[in-house]
């Protein structure tokens, strides 16, 4: 479970009953995060299960997402299907499939995930989502946490995650609203601007530390 403290944050962890947060303040704004003090092990002494919250940064700008698959139907074993898309990567079995961390820098709303033939598959969770975490016990089932090679996808932009499912015949659709594109698009700009400027002051710093000319 060495992979798992990644996710196993004050920030991150959300005390759940049947699957659903326990508090109602859960989600609230950023910088204003309920906290967390107990870990994992003793919300699974207390609770029997716990929550992981998505959408926020696990490393440096590196945001936490999950891709999740579940069964359509019940004509093929799914769950084995599902885990052999990507089979060096660690994901945790759920009872009607199973879920893959994403680590992503710029962070896509969520999605709905379909094959080719558009049969919908699962769904893309970021901000303002949860899932059950390894180790829960929610009815008779217990989620686990399967170990392979590679324990979390690391992605930069939406394009990436689009191409690399495309290899594996996967769309992922993701519906916009008018206002929500525009805030998207928007906060990709700010976060260009903020790189921007924080490179420009890079570069003004190490000029003045060697005393070189503001125009070279």
């Amino acid at each position: 479970m060495k992979d798992w403290l990644l996710v196993d944050r004050d920030y991150l962890r959300i005390p759940t009953k049947n699957k659903a947060p326990i508090r109602k303040d859960w989600s609230i704004p950023v910088n204003r995060y309920y906290k967390e003090p107990k870990n994992t092990l003793q919300l699974l002494k207390e609770y029997g299960e716990y929550g992981v919250r998505l959408g926020l940064f696990v490393k440096k700008d590196y945001h936490l997402g999950a891709l999740i698959f579940r069964k359509p139907n019940d004509n093929l074993d799914w769950k084995k299907y599902f885990a052999d898309l990507f089979p060096e990567i660690s994901y945790t079995e759920t009872e009607k499939g199973l879920y893959y961390w994403v680590l992503i820098k710029e962070l896509p709303p969520n999605g709905t995930l379909r094959n080719f033939e558009g049969e919908n598959l699962g769904e893309f969770y970021g901000s303002g989502k949860l899932v059950v975490g390894a180790g829960s016990k929610v009815g008779n089932f217990c989620y686990r946490w399967i170990k392979r090679q590679v324990s979390y996808l690391f992605l930069d932009t939406l394009q990436e995650l689009q191409d690399w499912l495309a290899l594996k015949k996967l769309n992922l659709v993701i519906k916009f609203s008018v206002e929500k594109k525009k805030l998207w698009i928007s906060q990709k700009r700010e976060k260009k601007e903020v790189k921007k400027s924080q490179k420009k002051s890079k570069c003004s710093s190490l000029k003045k530390v060697l005393n070189l000319p503001s125009k070279i």
